[in-house]
């Protein structure tokens, strides 16, 4: 009768050891990459800064070109924004790292250099995106391809337009 205690004693015992290793597991499992990239989607630029600055031991190295890239254009910095679009998807490690929503960027690529009036550079850059749709290399839906090589070349469209008819600023 006297072993029935402490049987129960060690059970809970285990139990709290079991129920602190998992809780314990989160918290070592956070993911610090995803927390910045998160800001960084949602405009919150202040926010990631900080974010940055205190957690730069656990975020991952390729995480500063990404970072950087969209700290440029959120201060409006459209040369800097520019070259780290360039830097990014010249890298096929990186663009692999992102998976499918590499397309955005180069929407965000061909977007900046056209508010430069870089129609020419724009322009290229929507016919390396195509090419990125047309090789699929996530095998997307091939509905979703088709409509987003339509939306390419409608923008394509757009900038050989603007190149040629266009008035442009100095």
């Amino acid at each position: 009768m006297c072993q029935i205690p402490s049987m129960i004693k060690l059970f809970l015992s285990l139990l709290f050891l079991l129920c602190f290793n998992i809780f314990s597991y989160g918290q070592v499992q956070r993911n610090y990459a995803q927390e910045l990239f998160n800001l960084l989607m949602n405009g919150r630029c202040f926010e990631a800064k900080e974010f940055k600055s205190q957690h730069q031991n656990q975020l991952p190295p390729g995480i500063d070109l990404i970072y950087n890239m969209y700290m440029s254009s959120a201060f409006n910095n459209p040369d800097s924004t520019i070259h780290y679009f360039e830097e990014f998807l010249g890298d096929p490690q990186g663009v692999h790292t992102i998976g499918p929503i590499v397309g955005q960027y180069y929407i965000g690529l061909y977007d900046t250099y056209a508010s430069k009036q870089q129609f020419e550079k724009a322009i290229s850059t929507v016919e390396r995106h195509i090419k990125y749709l047309k090789e699929n290399p996530y095998s997307l839906d091939a509905e979703v391809i088709r409509k987003e090589i339509g939306e390419a070349e409608n923008n394509m469209a757009l900038f050989k337009d603007k190149l040629n008819n266009g008035p442009l600023r100095r």
